[in-house]
């Protein structure tokens, strides 16, 4: 059987939005970063808004998802703005 720590478990994306910090839509990329990252122990996805589309154009967005590592409690990020170009990096490896 395997040893897990306590912020071991795959990732699973709760809710993930671009350009939040523009308008009021929450979630936007929730499908897009779940295809990313679900499942995975850790993942890096380029925030990229030629892939991501643009909610808001000429307004500075941020990344900002939730997201749980197993069965533990939900954890958020935010990349503030502008956060085209960085990448998004979750690990559940570590706590």
């Amino acid at each position: 059987w395997m040893n897990y720590s306590p912020s071991s478990g795959s990732i699973t994306i709760l809710e993930a939005s671009y350009g939040s910090s523009c308008t009021k839509k929450t979630g936007n990329v929730t499908d897009y970063t779940a295809k990313a990252c679900n499942g995975k122990q850790a993942c890096s996805m380029p925030i990229n808004v030629n892939l991501l589309g643009d909610p808001s154009p000429g307004c500075g967005k941020d990344f900002a998802v939730t997201y749980q590592c197993g069965q533990n409690k939900s954890r958020g990020l935010i990349i503030p703005p502008e956060s085209n170009g960085k990448t998004l990096t979750l690990d559940c490896t570590k706590g």
